[in-house]
């Protein structure tokens, strides 16, 4: 297995990271990934820029506007950027959220590839991925991931300032709905329907993305469902498909 190791030098892309033996914790591994997120787009391959930031804001990881050139043509697409890496409490709390955030984050892919698959164009389309654990003396102390998507717009920042019609308010929730329709066809629960979880394609086509909300995930409280808003054990086992409609 492919893994990034930190050690006193680190060459595995071709450029080198002194650390000075220094041993870094979730704290000063966080830092470190965001000084140095160019670099880590290496891993994506060598012709990999950003053209913008933060086009999209997702509790769960930075989505930039990237181009890459693959012989002459040059090809933009949305990166979802993440270093899973938490100092925690204990060492047993902090491994136990690195894993589940491992988790997370495969969930999201899994369920972006089975309904590309599907052919449901209302999801937002998988394009690649690349998920790495960060060794710190022979030990996980987190995950490098990047997500290749097709471009995104934000849905609140396409509607921002704009007065929807009802043509338009229709084409939504038929858009919504379906791609809702398609994940429940497969036996896959979004549980965090919202519209900062839509987008809208250059062709106008409205899309669900983030699929990460798995175990032990907070969702947004003014979107969730009653009977989830009311639950006083897991909810994780209370989501319904018609916690999703809600």
């Amino acid at each position: 297995m492919f893994v990034i190791e930190l050690k006193a030098v680190l060459a595995w892309t071709g450029f080198a990271i002194p650390l000075g033996g220094i041993i870094m914790n979730g704290y000063e591994l966080t830092q470190y990934f965001e000084n140095h997120t160019e670099q880590f787009l290496k891993l994506m391959g060598e012709e990999v820029r950003i053209i913008q930031q933060n086009i999209v804001a997702d509790a769960l990881g930075d989505v930039h506007m990237m181009e890459e050139k693959i012989g002459d043509e040059s090809i933009t697409s949305a990166l979802k950027i993440r270093l899973i890496a938490e100092e925690g409490y204990t060492e047993q709390q902090r491994q136990d959220y690195i894993e589940r955030q491992r988790r997370n984050f495969q969930n999201e892919v899994t369920a972006m590839q089975q309904l590309q698959l599907a052919g449901c164009p209302n999801i937002v389309a998988y394009r690649s991925h690349v998920m790495r654990p960060v060794v710190i003396n022979k030990k996980i102390e987190g995950y490098v991931c990047l997500l290749k998507m097709e471009p995104l717009n934000s849905f609140l920042s396409a509607i921002q300032n704009q007065k929807l019609t009802e043509e338009t308010v229709i084409q939504i929730a038929m858009d919504i709905g379906a791609g809702i329709e398609a994940a429940h066809a497969k036996g896959m629960l979004h549980k965090d329907i919202k519209p900062e979880n839509f987008f809208v394609s250059d062709d106008g086509t409205y899309k669900i993305g983030n699929f990460s909300v798995s175990e032990g995930a907070e969702t947004a409280h003014e979107y969730t469902a009653p009977e989830i808003y009311h639950c006083k054990t897991d909810t994780s086992e209370q989501y319904t498909p018609q916690s999703d409609l809600y």
